[in-house]
């Protein structure tokens, strides 16, 4: 668990200072912190809208960002798996877009802190649902053996997400989030199925 922190520490160093360079001057994280959080979890409001889903505030058509933030919202919860192709495939032919990836989850984000919200970034390292039952590590990562490599990669994906979302933004704010969730719904651990030849069946790494 130490070492985690350590590591986390660093990430956040990390992040302060790249936040301070050229390419980001004159914007800020739009991450002040306020008394009270309000908020919902979005994750599924992109794709309702891409599939012809409306939503109505009195009866009027109006973004659900913009409702959410007009009805007091000031938080947008928001999950990110690693490669979840599975949510265009499902749709068959009239599959349009991965859902729930970066690049969706970067829209999310863009479009909450456009509204004046902050955002909560959740981690799911895994390409799908992950609980504290099941979760199968990403596809990406299952041909690798060993641990080492696993945290390497754990580590470098939270890191480099990271990076890339502080170093894009609107016009003031960049798309850091204000809050980071590193372990889904499992605890402060994640729990990696067989794949790796140099553990038990079932192993826990913790976060």
């Amino acid at each position: 668990m130490g070492r985690w922190k350590i590591l986390l520490v660093d990430l956040l160093v990390c992040l302060f200072f790249s936040g301070c360079t050229d390419e980001n001057k004159g914007k800020t994280s739009g991450n002040e912190p306020v008394d009270f959080y309000f908020g919902a979890d979005l994750s599924y409001v992109n794709q309702i809208l891409d599939h012809g889903g409306v939503y109505r505030d009195s009866g009027k058509i109006s973004s659900p960002y913009k409702i959410f933030r007009d009805h007091g919202a000031n938080l947008v919860r928001v999950r990110l798996w690693h490669d979840p192709a599975w949510t265009r495939e499902v749709y068959g032919s009239e599959g349009i877009k991965v859902y729930s990836n970066l690049e969706e989850v970067e829209q999310t984000i863009r479009l909450s802190k456009e509204q004046g919200m902050q955002v909560e970034l959740d981690f799911h390292y895994s390409d799908t649902w992950a609980d504290p039952g099941k979760q199968e590590s990403p596809g990406a990562w299952k041909s690798s053996k060993e641990a080492s490599v696993i945290k390497d990669s754990i580590y470098r994906y939270t890191f480099n997400t990271l990076t890339y979302l502080n170093q894009n933004g609107i016009t003031h704010y960049n798309l850091a989030p204000r809050n980071i969730l590193l372990d889904a719904e499992v605890k402060g651990f994640l729990h990696l199925n067989s794949h790796l030849s140099s553990l038990p069946e079932s192993f826990f790494f913790p976060l």
